[in-house]
């Protein structure tokens, strides 16, 4: 699985999709994008790990990505899959400041 992480965001599609969004305007969303930087990630590469602290969050401009868990006995098993204009980040680091639970490949 890949994914491009791309600068290219629709605002009216983040105000439809994420309730956060409603409250964005053009200026805000300028903002974002002069922080932003574009990526190209390759088949396998992993955009967060379990066990850390990833502060980035990750716009998939294009592709595909998935959340797992690494199971005790080796086994991984895939919680989500994110596609095309979808957000990943670690929740857990923002909402209770511990690291990720599931990594994102």
């Amino acid at each position: 699985m890949s994914a491009y992480v791309g600068t290219m965001i629709d605002l009216d599609r983040i105000r439809t999709a994420y309730r956060f969004g409603r409250s964005l305007q053009a200026v805000d969303l300028q903002r974002i994008l002069e922080c932003a930087q574009s990526k190209k990630f390759a088949p396998k590469d992993l955009l967060i790990r379990a066990g850390e602290t990833e502060k980035r969050v990750f716009f998939i401009r294009k592709g595909l990505v998935r959340e797992y868990l690494s199971m005790e006995n080796g086994e991984e098993k895939t919680m989500s899959l994110r596609c095309d204009h979808d957000i990943v980040a670690s929740p857990y680091l923002y909402l209770f400041d511990q690291p990720a639970r599931f990594s994102v490949q």
